[in-house]
């Protein structure tokens, strides 16, 4: 008797250890199109924690901050905006079945499950989501091919009010590529605002920068020099062009 009181004690034991390292490897059901679909045990898939809980198809596309594109409308500077709003993420990428984000247009990563739970779809108006931190992000784009092409087009829209600009030695126009040309060359903003002055905007050709601060519609083109052995740009600014709307 008393060995078959053992015996059950250490099947019970068993049960409960089973039970224990399954909840670690079992998933809840996700959907994918409407359609439930169970993850098996023993799943080797290392992305099931990033799927959603839900459905995203209706809600996918490019999502900016909220308070970053109202200040970048007051400011016209990508990188005070978003340095400003002190938002985790600095886009969000909603696909059918996960939501991908970024850390300054420098870090890219999936928003977790248990996160996108806590999202709410439906608080606002269509279009707007927000966030398990209640910070809000608007839809700029139904499309996520070539995202960060559509958002810089989005940001030159947003802080240049004239399709070009005028100085006494040269013209300035906006590009339907999301660039800017000055006389012949092109210029593309460098969306990644890590180590740049948080006062304008850094663009780029090739090897070479330049900085671009707005005012009033008047637009100032500034040298910038990287500092030798650390990232970032020195305080030794030069203004080459001032522009002005140009009436043609």
């Amino acid at each position: 008797m008393k060995t078959k009181i053992i015996s059950m004690i250490f099947y019970f034991i068993a049960i409960q250890t089973i039970l224990l390292f399954s909840r670690d490897i079992i998933s809840e059901p996700y959907f994918d199109n409407g359609k439930t679909n169970e993850i098996k045990i023993g799943s080797t898939n290392s992305n099931d924690e990033y799927l959603s809980p839900i459905n995203l198809e209706k809600y996918k596309g490019v999502y900016l901050p909220f308070d970053y594109v109202k200040l970048l409308e007051k400011t016209c500077c990508h990188d005070y905006s978003l340095k400003k709003i002190g938002y985790m993420s600095a886009f969000l990428d909603v696909k059918s079945d996960h939501i991908e984000g970024n850390i300054n247009y420098d870090d890219g990563f999936w928003i977790k499950r248990d996160a996108i739970a806590k999202y709410d779809f439906s608080k606002y108006m269509i279009g707007i989501i927000e966030d398990e931190n209640h910070k809000k992000y608007i839809k700029i784009s139904n499309s996520d091919e070539n995202r960060i092409n559509t958002i810089k087009c989005y940001i030159i829209k947003k802080i240049f009010k004239y399709t070009s600009y005028k100085s006494a030695e040269s013209i300035l126009t906006i590009e339907k590529d999301a660039s800017i040309k000055i006389d012949d060359s092109k210029w593309v903003l460098n969306l990644n605002t890590t180590f740049n002055p948080s006062d304008l905007d850094v663009w780029y050709q090739d090897e070479k920068v330049i900085g671009i601060k707005i005012e009033d519609n008047k637009i100032e083109i500034i040298e910038l020099r990287e500092n030798e052995g650390d990232p970032g740009y020195n305080d030794d600014r030069e203004i080459i062009h001032v522009y002005s709307k140009y009436d043609n």
